[in-house]
């Protein structure tokens, strides 16, 4: 009888490993903006350091998006916040001298002790940075 019961655990254990996978939300730049400004707190990571930033952000939504192929695990720093049920992502990255953003959501089952970075670039919006995009986003004033 212990067998069993050992059994149907590591049986439901396996499943709930299995289907804990986040699912990465395609989200556009101003949408993401919108989500993260109306949430009631958002964070930054810079760095791998996580830091409550002030709200309201200030970010040009007028980027073209790219279809360039870019390596997403290293993000040089990421902004996220959770509205509605969802965790709104915007990370920022640098690869062959060029700037990009990048933007995404998943849902708030997800942790948030830490941002959850995509494996692939499957519903992940990439968009050309621009240095004044950059430069707002460095400038984005942490809570202290």
């Amino acid at each position: 009888m212990i067998k069993k019961i050992t059994l149907i655990f590591i049986a439901l254990f396996i499943l709930a490993g299995c289907s804990s996978r986040t699912e990465i939300i395609s989200s556009p730049l101003n949408t993401t903006v919108s989500a993260i400004n109306n949430s009631d707190e958002a964070y930054a990571e810079i760095d791998k350091t996580k830091k409550t930033i002030k709200l309201p952000i200030e970010l040009d939504i007028s980027l073209e998006t790219t279809n360039d192929k870019i390596d997403i695990s290293n993000p040089k720093s990421v902004i996220y916040s959770t509205h509605n049920g969802g965790v709104y992502v915007i990370g920022l990255y640098e690869e062959n001298n060029n700037k990009y953003l990048i933007t995404y959501a998943y849902s708030l089952s997800s942790t948030l002790d830490k941002v959850v970075i995509p494996k692939n670039l499957t519903n992940v919006t990439i968009y050309k940075a621009n240095d004044e995009v950059v430069e707002q986003i460095k400038d984005i004033s942490l809570k202290d």
